[in-house]
């Protein structure tokens, strides 16, 4: 999967939700924005989202992966992963 689009993530996470991604390529080739987004919270309870990544490769025009206050249990098992943004494979932001 390549997306170059202006403010689309390759992958968007909501709270309490489970992806399981198995042998791809995902590559993102705007510069400005990441692989793997996570949606704030919409209430102050924080929920855990759950991404699990076996057997792929990611290529990243930013960070891989932001989360904006939200909770992430990331798995990477035999990844292959990529950056040119600002350095970060997984970027937290408080809001």
């Amino acid at each position: 999967m390549t997306t170059a689009g202006a403010l689309f993530h390759a992958l968007r996470l909501f709270h309490n939700s489970r992806l399981k991604i198995n042998d791809s390529h995902i590559e993102k080739t705007k510069i400005d924005l990441e692989i793997v987004y996570r949606e704030p919270p919409d209430s102050e309870e924080k929920r855990k989202s759950v991404l699990q990544i076996k057997g792929s490769s990611l290529k990243a025009g930013a960070d891989l992966m932001l989360s904006k206050s939200g909770v992430i249990a990331v798995v990477l098992n035999n990844v292959i992963a990529s950056h040119t943004g600002s350095g970060y494979a997984l970027n937290v932001v408080y809001n």
